[in-house]
């Protein structure tokens, strides 16, 4: 199986539509042996109540020329509710049913576990109309109604569901678990060496939960790895942490497979 190496792209609105900026970004990817871009900005470029041939037609284009251009294989589409992902992404999907034009990955990131985030604003636009309250665990139910329905529809869909997690408890990765078909966990580290450690317990929980495919995030922001990746290629990092991994034969390991990484994000790295 090839592993998997996975690319987020932030401000994706300002580069879709500029031949220059998309020829920036599908390059870079190319050259680095990216094989996944992540999306963020969607909400910026599809809109509710507006998916139609004419304001589909950039994506649809752009996703074609990753996939037969510049060896890109899947397209995720990041959002944080169930709503986007129904009436924006799959509709978008619906109109757009040629495989290179798909978005064929399902993204959910919502930060359950970030109280700042919470009190931010997931109190006021999410947990509030839900009579949910404004903590942790209002966030995790929230979040657990939300991956469940996202899970139905990329099974509809026929794409894959992934989530990105930062601290879940063992209980919460439990939960979560059979909505999965993969995982993100940050190991946002400034030296790579350190990362396996940085991740293990979290890694526990989830093979303490059941089999589970894992993909490992680094991050090229300067307090992070930035720095690090000045003299390195995005590959080394997650060589240097299968290394780290292999000198530890922990037994829950069997229920674990890593699929590769992913790195945080093109705005950093170029």
């Amino acid at each position: 199986m090839t592993q998997y190496k996975g690319l987020y792209v932030d401000n994706f609105s300002t580069i879709l539509g500029n031949t220059a900026a998309e020829n920036k970004l599908l390059t870079y990817a190319h050259n680095k042996g990216f094989t996944t871009l992540s999306l963020y900005d969607l909400h910026k470029i599809l809109h509710k109540g507006s998916i139609n041939a004419a304001s589909t037609a950039a994506l649809a284009a752009f996703n074609t020329r990753a996939r037969t251009s510049f060896g890109i294989v899947h397209i995720a589409g990041i959002a944080e509710n169930a709503d986007f992902f129904t009436n924006v992404i799959s509709a978008y999907n619906h109109i757009r049913p040629a495989a290179n034009e798909r978005i064929d990955v399902y993204n959910l990131e919502f930060e359950f576990w970030n109280q700042v985030t919470i009190d931010d604003y997931y109190c006021s636009d999410y947990l509030t109309p839900h009579k949910l309250p404004c903590t942790t665990d209002g966030a995790f139910t929230f979040y657990q109604q939300q991956f469940n329905a996202i899970h139905t529809l990329a099974q509809k869909d026929k794409c894959v569901c992934e989530t990105y997690v930062g601290w879940p408890t063992g209980a919460q990765a439990k939960a979560m678990l059979p909505y999965a078909d993969r995982v993100l966990i940050h190991a946002y580290v400034a030296d790579p060496a350190t990362a396996y450690a940085y991740v293990v317990d979290r890694l526990a929980r989830y093979a303490n939960a059941g089999n589970v495919n894992i993909i490992i995030i680094f991050s090229a922001e300067p307090e992070f790895s930035g720095p690090w990746l000045k003299t390195h290629s995005p590959d080394d990092a997650f060589k240097i942490f299968l290394t780290k991994y292999a000198m530890n034969p922990l037994p829950w390991k069997k229920k674990i497979t890593l699929l590769g990484y992913q790195w945080f994000d093109y705005g950093y790295m170029v």
